[in-house]
Order: C-alpha cells, then sequence, then structure tokens
C-alpha cells in the first residue's frame, strides 16, 4: 500500500473529525441544548482556524500527491466546492459576529449552524460522490448535479455523519441529556455506513471483513470509550476522536486502491517517484508542526483553562 496515499488519508482523517464535531455542535446550536451554548461556543473561537488551516493543508497535499487528478477533480467538483465556499463565507461570517457583537447572538449561531450543516451537505455529496461514483458520468467526466447531491449513498453518510458528530459533542461536552441517546446514534450511524457500503462498495466490504481482526479490535475500542463516557470519565472525548480517526483511516485502508465505486484506481493519479520524497518530507515536518499547534492549542484553551 502506497505510503503516501495513506499519509494524505490520515490528514484528511483529523480534518474530518473536526468538522464532524463542528458538524454536531451546529446541530445542538439548533436544539433545546441553550444551556451548553457558552461551553460550545468556546470550543469553536479558538478552534475553528485549525480546522481551516488543516483543509488548506489537505488541498495541498491532495494536488501535490494526486497531480494527474487535478483536472478531473475541477472539471467534476468545481461547482459544488464554489457553492460551498459562498456559504462559507456567511458561517465564518456569523461565527464572528455570535462571538463580538452583543445583539441577537441566538440568530447569529442559529444561521452559523444552518451554513455549516449546508456546507457538510455538500462536502459529504463531493467526497461520496468520489467514494461511490454516484453524481458523475466517468466517460465524459460530466458532473450530474442532482444525482450527486440525492442519491442514497450521499444521504446515509450525510446523516450518519450528523449522528456522529452529535455523539461526539456530546461526549466531549458532557451533554448529559445525550449520554445514552449518543450510544444510539453511533451505533445507527455505523449500521448505515455498512449498509450503503456493501451496496456501493462490495470490495471494501470484502477487504474488511478479511481481516477480522481488525474489526474486532476498532468494535473494543468503541465499546471501551462508550463505557468510559457513560462512567463519566472525561477521557472518553479524546478516545472517541482517537476512534473517529482511527475509523477513517481503516476507511482508506479497505477501500485503497479504488475511488469512484471501484472504476479508477488511485495509483495511476500519484506523482512520480522523483517527487514523492519531497512531498513525503515536506508533508511529515508540516503535519507534525501543525498537530503540536492543534494539541498546544486544546491544552491552553481547554485543559489549562479548566484546571485554574
Amino acid at each position: 500500500m502506497n505510503f503516501l496515499y495513506l499519509l494524505n488519508y490520515f490528514i484528511l482523517s483529523i480534518f474530518l473529525t473536526l468538522f464532524g464535531l463542528e458538524v454536531g455542535i451546529a446541530l445542538l446550536f439548533l436544539l433545546p441544548f441553550k444551556k451548553y451554548y457558552i461551553i460550545l461556543q468556546k470550543y469553536l473561537a479558538p478552534i475553528w482556524e485549525v480546522e481551516g488551516t488543516f483543509a488548506v493543508f489537505y488541498v495541498v497535499n491532495l494536488i501535490a500527491t494526486y497531480p494527474l487528478a487535478v483536472p478531473v477533480i475541477g472539471a467534476l467538483y468545481v461547482f459544488p466546492a464554489l457553492i460551498g465556499g459562498l456559504f462559507l463565507i456567511a458561517r465564518n461570517a456569523f461565527l464572528a459576529y455570535s462571538e463580538y457583537a452583543d445583539w441577537h447572538k441566538d440568530v447569529h449561531l442559529k444561521i452559523y449552524s444552518l451554513a455549516t450543516i449546508i456546507i457538510a451537505f455538500i462536502l459529504t455529496a463531493i467526497v461520496g460522490s468520489a467514494i461511490s461514483g454516484n453524481g458523475v458520468n466517468l466517460k465524459i467526466f460530466m458532473p450530474m448535479f442532482m444525482t450527486m447531491f440525492l442519491n442514497p449513498f450521499n444521504l446515509v453518510l450525510f446523516a450518519s455523519i450528523a449522528l456522529l458528530g452529535i455523539a461526539a459533542a456530546s461526549i466531549i461536552f458532557s451533554i448529559t441529556e445525550l449520554k445514552y441517546a449518543s450510544a444510539i446514534f453511533i451505533a445507527i450511524a455505523i449500521i448505515g455506513m455498512l449498509y450503503v457500503i456493501s451496496i456501493y462498495m462490495h470490495y471494501a466490504i470484502m477487504n474488511l471483513l478479511s481481516a477480522p481482526s481488525i474489526l474486532i479490535a476498532m468494535i473494543i475500542f468503541l465499546l471501551v470509550v462508550i463505557s468510559l463516557h457513560i462512567a463519566n470519565n472525561k477521557i472518553s472525548g479524546i478516545l472517541f476522536a482517537a476512534w473517529l480517526v482511527s475509523a477513517i483511516n481503516l476507511f482508506g485502508v479497505i477501500a485503497y486502491p479504488y475511488f469512484f465505486g471501484g472504476n479508477i484506481n488511485i495509483t495511476d493519479f500519484l506523482t512520480n517517484s522523483a517527487s514523492a520524497n519531497a512531498i513525503l518530507n515536506i508533508t511529515i515536518i508540516g503535519g507534525t508542526v501543525l498537530t503540536l499547534s492543534l494539541l498546544y492549542l486544546i491544552y491552553a484553551s481547554y485543559i489549562k483553562k479548566e484546571n485554574k
């Protein structure tokens, strides 16, 4: 298995975990959990710039790792990406308004939440299309936008991400009203994703079943996290984030080396060997600095403040 592929997927897994948590927070802002608003908002204020930096870091690494795929990605996904960019502007603006404006904070948070959820839906459609092949005509590299957004794979994937996001927010921020519901959300999300993957990516399910020890380890890991959460152990939040990162990377492993529902071999688009070492070294150095910065931010913004 190509190491550049794994490294690119690892960066993606960190971004998706951070963004999935933000989607969960956005959904909670739309639900009657007002007493948690201050706690949730304290997370968003310092973390959203780091999350954006991870997104940019991933896109740069994606272009460097798969330079031959750039024309294909541009032809298929530039329009939905631009639409998502418009909602990103609204998201950033209303997040800032909710933080610094002294009026209509609840309204600003709700608009921020709606924009974030729309961005998540667009991003899910793009990623889901690249995974399953839905919404694209690969013979002429033409997007089919209605199919891209409204297909069973994308809808189930988005619903699963939303449920995992709410569960992550519940576990990390100790939302007591959702202590037991979060376990149900996780189970529904996993079952839903496994179901649509089995339909659209049968080869991935076969790869997963061929490594039962890894599957069992992931299940045990998750059960430990849920048990610690029910026991009110704060480390459960960190462990669940680690589980999400691991689960996304596991999906990358079982899907390798195919994209678009098995119709394209991703290794055909990899950079040449002359550039691979330079990209690998720069990505590892940059990723290490970025990860250490994120860890320090978490320590300074949450752990140290809580200990005062």
